[in-house]
């Protein structure tokens, strides 16, 4: 039976803080199931994305970021609707 709390003892491995931030799980949850489904979305048009889709996703908007000269600690404004992408940003 999986315990969540047994991911505490894999600190250092994959996390260093006292307790994983969401990002350090969203990131081991796509390691470990790139093929699952993430997100699925029926309106307007309906749209599926995977663990592994959404990471690269991920990845792309960060590097993005970074080539445009952002850096940690800068705030950036989001305007959107709703969506999948809200949680990729």
């Amino acid at each position: 039976m999986f315990d969540p709390w047994n991911l505490l003892d894999e600190r250092g491995s994959w996390f260093s803080g006292e307790w994983p931030t969401l990002p350090e799980l969203f990131f081991r949850a796509a390691d470990a199931h790139p093929e699952k489904l993430c997100f699925f979305m029926r309106s307007p048009a309906e749209e599926r994305y995977t663990y592994g889709e959404v990471r690269r996703m991920i990845t792309a908007a960060a590097a993005h970021l970074a080539a445009s000269g952002i850096q940690p600690g800068d705030r950036v404004v989001l305007i959107g609707k709703n969506s999948p992408m809200w949680a990729v940003s």
